[in-house]
């Protein structure tokens, strides 16, 4: 061994822009699903909730709004939200854990990953969380009748945007 010589790694080629991103969106979906029904039941019991306190209790001193029971009249704005609460929270409260608590961040840095691209991949996350969320609030407010138009299977494309939206501030 040449002691001047010195040693070198064979190098690997960085993978590409869109696979460090795809990367960084994977380990968001892949730590997500591993405690699924721990995220997700809030989500669905939560319209339930909403339902029986005011869909159903407040309905029956509001009455009808333009031919619509209440509750058909505030299922839109409650899909909505489940978008916003979600790219809200996931944006500032996990955002801030995986920040200080777990430090995730310091270790995509670490990789050939860059700042733009955890950022990004973050955001799609967010968004993918409220395409999610919403398809299943759409879900389970179906099955109490309160959507009447087919145009309702887009919703979950709003929520993509407004989860996008939200979750960028």
């Amino acid at each position: 061994m040449n002691p001047t010589k010195p040693l070198s790694r064979p190098s690997r080629p960085v993978p590409g822009k869109f696979q460090r991103l795809y990367a960084v969106f994977m380990r968001h979906v892949v730590v997500y699903f591993n405690d699924f029904l721990t995220n997700a039941f809030p989500t669905v019991v939560e319209p339930l909730i909403f339902i029986v306190a005011v869909g159903w209790g407040l309905a029956a001193a509001v009455g009808s709004f333009g031919g619509f029971d209440y509750l058909t009249f505030i299922a839109p704005a409650q899909v909505m939200m489940s978008a916003v609460y979600t790219s809200a929270f996931e944006a500032s409260y996990n955002t801030y854990l995986r920040l200080h608590m777990d430090h995730n961040y310091d270790a995509m840095i670490s990789t050939p990953v860059d700042v733009d691209e955890v950022f990004w991949g973050e955001l799609l996350f967010i968004a993918a969380k409220g395409v999610f969320y919403t398809a299943i609030m759409l879900a389970v407010l179906s099955l109490f009748h309160t959507m009447h138009s087919p145009l309702a299977l887009l919703v979950p494309l709003v929520g993509f945007f407004t989860a996008m939206a939200f979750g960028a501030l």
